[in-house]
């Protein structure tokens, strides 16, 4: 009888999983000495009317609880870890020449307070989520801020909040990670975005070639993208928004500074959008529980880099961005054209983690240790 309850509230969930709580419910039901703490063997006694034998909870139950975790549960983790942020890497080195080191463990970059996002019970993984952004920027500047942020973004996090002993991954947010937790509507909406009547995802109507002054180039790394479009050349099988393989050098590919020489035009696709506070607050779904993804992904008034390059089309010419989350908007935190702009931002990591790695329950709280 007692098998046949755990199975009926697994078959509720497609993961098969089944909380502490429902499992202690069922448990009382049949036996008198059910204990609050389910992750030790105990011998269970049955209640008289159930013949008062004895029977260990192994025998009644060897799956893995969840142990109440939900999405939107807090929890405790205070990675350590260090990244250098370069300036070969970062800039053009017209206005940011020195490096910075980044630490975890101090007030600029530590965070201990996380929030679950997902849990994948199939594979026993937990995504986080921080309570707020580093309260330290880092910073992107011209071409190469365009050309290695991807790179940069990740890899600063996967440093300073991963764990590779313990298979704790980290990265930094993206918009994938945005878009994915968008409702349908909101998603076709914000993909509706037009700059100068060119939409996200069409394409400029005229190739721009800059003159005069303005000849200069364009970000390496736009060559390597899928829809980038040199010369009438277009490339269907590129890097995506938010890949980067390997960091590129402001000499790379014949570039200076971070720029390829333009010797024909570029007739750029339009992939960035943006959403003012207004739409982005009631744009995401809700959990299972009720709890909405945009207090998780979008804490209040908060900023932060997205880990997602853009380009707008302004009237034909296209402007190389990095996305950022803005005061809670979907914007751009770096705009590049043919100058030379500077921006920090903090970072917003995301972690995932192995379930079995949480430790705690609902009432003293849960914890990485």
């Amino acid at each position: 009888m007692v098998q046949a309850d755990i199975l009926e509230v697994q078959a509720e969930d497609i993961s098969g999983d089944i909380t502490t709580g429902e499992l202690k419910t069922i448990l009382d039901k049949y036996f008198d000495n059910v204990p609050e703490d389910l992750t030790k063997d105990v011998e269970l006694t049955a209640k008289d009317e159930y013949g008062k034998h004895k029977i260990k909870l192994s025998d009644l139950y060897k799956g893995r609880l969840s142990g109440g975790i939900e999405v939107g549960s807090i929890i405790k983790y205070e990675p350590s870890g260090t990244y250098k942020w370069e300036a070969e890497y970062c800039s053009a080195g017209i206005r940011i020449t020195d490096d910075v080191e980044l630490n975890s463990s101090t007030n600029d970059y530590k965070i201990s307070t996380w929030r679950i996002l997902e849990i994948d019970r199939s594979n026993n993984k937990v995504t986080l989520v921080p309570i707020a952004p580093t309260v330290g920027t880092v910073f992107l500047e011209s071409a190469q801020g365009y050309n290695n942020a991807v790179y940069l973004l990740n890899e600063a996090c996967k440093r300073l909040y991963g764990d590779a002993e313990r298979g704790i991954e980290a990265r930094s947010i993206n918009m994938e990670d945005i878009e994915g937790k968008m409702t349908e509507e909101a998603l076709a909406e914000a993909h509706s975005y037009a700059e100068d009547e060119v939409k996200y995802g069409e394409q400029s109507e005229e190739p721009y070639a800059p003159t005069g002054m303005l000849v200069g180039g364009y970000p390496s790394i736009y060559a390597k993208e899928t829809l980038s479009v040199i010369d009438g050349n277009k490339i269907e099988n590129g890097l995506g928004r938010s890949e980067q393989t390997n960091l590129i050098k402001r000499t790379d590919d014949g570039a200076d500074i971070g720029i390829l020489k333009i010797q024909g035009s570029i007739q750029a696709y339009q992939t960035l959008w943006e959403g003012n506070p207004t739409f982005m607050s009631s744009a995401f779904k809700n959990a299972e529980n009720g709890i909405n993804y945009y207090d998780l992904i979008m804490p209040k008034d908060t900023r932060y880099w997205v880990a997602t390059r853009g380009i707008y089309i302004y009237y034909t010419s296209p402007i190389f961005c990095v996305y950022s989350v803005y005061n809670s908007r979907i914007s751009y935190g770096l705009s590049y054209t043919f100058g030379h702009d500077t921006i920090d931002f903090p970072l917003f990591p995301i972690v995932s983690v192995d379930a079995d790695l949480i430790s705690g329950n609902e009432i003293d709280g849960f914890s990485i240790e």
